[in-house]
């Protein structure tokens, strides 16, 4: 397919540019390459790459931005999606844009925060502490705010995609407090942040990468995990799983990016046309997901025998409390943490 082959030429110059460049020079100041001086007349040929299948609401709404992108700009930019990893992990597309060698992303706050340390933030428990305060904080100017940090390491958000909220799920003790969580092997990322927050909820955190989760639940290595629902019906952990538990203590947002370079050297409209195109794809996303979300809960209930469990999160909230205390004092950022927390109100 023409789609491959074109993998194919586009990775072998992508080795070249690596192995000549480590590191994109910084533009000269006395260069002239403004955005006064791109015609709305030039036409653009760009790629957008991300980690997921085509059949996650985030596949779907970035293949939304392009056609919304090339109807408002009267097929003046162009932009072909490559899904599924196929240009490489979230590590190798941030070095792929920084080199040059690739245009716009869709990836998770976290990918993005080995190269931002500030998006770090992003992985404190309970930073929202509701859907509301996500969306009032993602609508309301929190991108505005990400953006020096992001456009500094050379990337600019232009919106946001949303997940939902992970909960804790478990094999044969129901959560139903916080009480419930004393003992139990729980699986997190290996992350120091979510292993933290799983010993202070009282359970034993147990590191492990994603693809394992499944034979340690039926080996009992862990007598459960955390993540949104739709891995109990997808992801091939409902069979082992009896209990879902509403802990909801993350809800971290994916962002639709561009290279820094290439933004800014686009005029004021076609500026506006990817911004404009990429918070109708938000809105598309969001509807999408909300649906899968409910959808995944539906079919582990009918299908796997799910108990959902609704759960009081004020003790959780406060056993993380000295979380948010190190989150406020953190100088890459205790500022943004402060600022999203407001941003409830």
């Amino acid at each position: 397919m023409k789609k491959y082959r074109r993998v194919i030429i586009f990775s072998l110059i992508l080795a070249l540019l690596l192995a000549s460049c480590s590191k994109k020079p910084a533009p000269d100041s006395n260069t002239q390459d403004t955005a006064e001086e791109t015609s709305d007349q030039t036409t653009y040929n760009w790629m957008i790459s991300h980690t997921l299948p085509e059949t996650a609401p985030i596949h779907m709404a970035v293949v939304k931005f392009t056609e919304f992108v090339k109807e408002k700009s009267d097929g003046k930019i162009n932009i072909e999606v490559f899904p599924n990893s196929m240009l490489g992990s979230d590590e190798d597309i941030l070095k792929q844009m920084g080199a040059g060698a690739l245009e716009m992303a869709s990836m998770g706050a976290p990918s993005l925060a080995n190269f931002v340390p500030q998006l770090q933030v992003f992985n404190i428990p309970y930073l929202f502490e509701s859907d509301d305060h996500f969306f009032k904080a993602l609508d309301g100017g929190l991108i505005n705010e990400l953006n020096p940090y992001t456009e500094d390491a050379g990337y600019t958000i232009l919106s946001y995609f949303y997940g939902g909220a992970r909960s804790i799920y478990t094999s044969e003790k129901p959560v139903r407090s916080i009480e419930d969580m004393k003992g139990l092997r729980i699986r997190v990322q290996d992350n120091p942040v979510q292993t933290e927050m799983m010993s202070l909820f009282g359970a034993e955190p147990v590191p492990l990468p994603f693809p394992d989760i499944p034979l340690a639940l039926s080996m009992d290595a862990v007598d459960g995990a955390e993540n949104v629902p739709a891995v109990l019906s997808s992801g091939g952990h409902g069979e082992m799983i009896k209990y879902y538990s509403f802990t909801e203590h993350t809800n971290i947002p994916d962002f639709i990016i561009i290279s820094t370079a290439i933004w800014n050297e686009l005029t004021p409209e076609y500026k506006q046309i990817l911004k404009n195109a990429a918070e109708e794809a938000t809105v598309f996303e969001i509807e999408t997901a909300k649906a899968d979300y409910k959808d995944a809960i539906a079919t582990s209930e009918e299908k796997f025998g799910i108990e959902f469990i609704t759960v009081d999160k004020e003790p959780f909230i406060n056993a993380v409390k000295p979380l948010h205390d190190e989150a406020m004092e953190n100088e890459d950022y205790g500022d943004l943490f402060k600022s999203i927390k407001d941003m409830k109100f």
